[in-house]
């Protein structure tokens, strides 16, 4: 549940927002709630935990204490705890910021970790994330193994497609494309076919598959 209490502001949108595999990670922000979308659909993030730890640091002789917003895992086995902040703040509240940011690098790495400070700019530069936002409402929508397999089979046989060029390949009737078109769009959601998701998503964009069969 984290070390720390979600506390109200005047970004507050205090609540969870839960990942692919089921986990509810707090979050007290909408930038903390986009970033942890963000780690969500990246594909080399194992696993994303919310106020990790709480260390005490001196600072102007007075005992003071500090939880960072996220601990990221990785599959390389990288270990990075992260604080969100909106740029304003961290220009506005520096020279209050700045030692609790210090204490925490030297306890990262003591521990063999890293550890970053995230603003808008990197979270929300990109169409990642509203490619995220988009995809994330397919994840658990009702699958149709049939038509899912179809489109893997024709993808397999004709390589590299777009959305548009593999619905259009695999089914000849609207009306089967119009239902195909959501079944691609779970199917790129569970990385059953792939796309790069930092151009916007459309109907033109590429995709890809390696694997044999979709996803349950």
């Amino acid at each position: 549940m984290g070390t720390r209490k979600i506390r109200a502001n005047y970004r507050s949108v205090g609540g969870q927002t839960h990942t692919e595999s089921g986990a509810a990670v707090l979050g007290e922000s909408t930038l903390e709630h986009d970033f942890v979308v963000w780690c969500d659909f990246y594909h080399s993030i194992r696993k994303i935990e919310s106020q990790p730890v709480t260390i005490d640091y001196q600072h102007e002789g007075r005992s003071r204490r500090y939880t960072p917003d996220f601990l990221v895992e990785f599959d390389d086995g990288r270990t990075v705890v992260y604080e969100v902040k909106y740029r304003d703040e961290l220009r506005d509240r520096w020279d209050e910021l700045k030692p609790r940011f210090r204490a925490m690098h030297r306890f990262c790495r003591a521990q063999g970790w890293r550890f970053k400070i995230i603003s808008e700019d990197t979270i929300r530069a990109e169409a990642y994330l509203k490619n995220a936002y988009f995809l994330r409402g397919y994840r658990q929508a009702v699958r149709d193994e049939s038509i899912e397999q179809k489109l893997i089979d024709t993808l397999r046989a004709v390589g590299d497609s777009t959305p548009r060029d593999l619905v259009f390949s695999t089914f000849f009737s609207m009306d089967w494309r119009m239902r195909a078109l959501p079944c691609l769009w779970r199917l790129i959601a569970v990385r059953d076919i792939s796309v790069f998701l930092g151009d916007p998503l459309t109907m033109k964009s590429t995709i890809w598959t390696t694997v044999r069969t979709p996803s349950k």
